[in-house]
């Protein structure tokens, strides 16, 4: 996705980018230089990119420490390093960041030491840890590789969720080698099962505006914020879709109304700024919209 400067979703269970180098601080800001206008994020050259996260992971900046680690784990605009990348994963969970926490836990040999440290993240509601924990917890497991192996062999059987799970960490190659082709082959198998967190990383992932905004679509119609505010930005800006106020309000109207703490403000700004262009009219039939508006399996039952 070659899309101005994204911002992230990286390493939230909401979905990793499947290039995590291309994320930067909260939202993803998509769409060339007219996203990154909407979305009032200046784009950043590759090296400066770099030499950002690692400014703010100096500054001990939790997200941007695990960032970086996440880079040296690649080699993404770093040389690939995973000593270094162990640094900033412990200086992040030492902080607090869950993600980090959870890759520490994949990165563990010893049952005690992968488990505690998914129990700090799964404890902040990372949906990560929460299901790992949950399979050494049901098998009473000792290895990280035997948790993976379990994840397997329930994508293999069809589960959905471990279908994504999967995929996750053939992005991320913690715990299982890097592979961005068999990431995307259980990606798309979670996807077409109906997984929210599939669809819209394949809608990250896309490199055509109308594939995106279908995936964006599928994830948002379950109720995925995320999904739900860069269908709004697709409808704010015309990518992929007719230039539509309404439908853009009512999209940030309901990513507002269901994004995390975090979030929450920043969605409901591009709400607000997008009313000043509307009519009373318009923006009256945006909230009936959105509250009329309910998850695709409620309004199909």
């Amino acid at each position: 996705m070659n899309k101005g400067n994204q911002a992230g979703l990286a390493l939230t269970a909401a979905g990793s980018l499947l290039s995590p180098a291309r994320a930067h601080t909260s939202l993803v800001a998509r769409g060339r230089q007219d996203a990154a206008t909407l979305s009032e994020t200046p784009s950043l050259s590759p090296t400066d990119f770099v030499s950002e996260v690692r400014r703010l992971a100096e500054k001990g900046d939790a997200k941007e420490q695990c960032h970086l680690a996440c880079l040296y784990i690649r080699g993404e605009g770093v040389p690939q390093d995973h000593g270094e990348a162990m640094k900033w994963f412990h200086e992040a969970a030492d902080r607090g960041n869950a993600d980090a926490q959870f890759f520490l836990g994949l990165d563990s040999e010893d049952y005690a030491e992968e488990a505690r440290w998914w129990r700090l993240a799964a404890d902040q509601g990372h949906a990560d840890a929460q299901y790992f924990l949950a399979m050494l917890d049901e098998g009473g497991r000792g290895a990280p590789r035997d948790v993976v192996s379990e994840i397997r062999r329930l994508a293999e059987e069809g589960d959905a969720e471990a279908q994504y799970h999967l995929a996750r960490l053939y992005t991320r190659g913690v715990g299982i080698p890097q592979d961005h082709g068999l990431a995307v082959k259980w990606f798309h198998k979670a996807a077409d099962r109906g997984n929210a967190n599939a669809q819209f990383v394949l809608g990250l992932d896309s490199e055509d505006y109308a594939e995106e905004d279908r995936w964006w679509r599928l994830a948002a119609d379950q109720g995925h914020a995320d999904a739900q505010h860069l269908l709004a930005l697709s409808y704010e800006g015309g990518f992929g879709v007719p230039r539509d106020f309404v439908a853009a309000y009512m999209w940030y109207d309901l990513a507002a109304s269901r994004a995390s703490t975090d979030e929450r403000q920043r969605y409901s700004r591009d709400r607000d700024r997008i009313a000043e262009r509307m009519s009373a009219q318009q923006i009256a039939e945006a909230k009936r919209l959105a509250r009329d508006w309910k998850p695709a399996r409620e309004a199909n039952e």
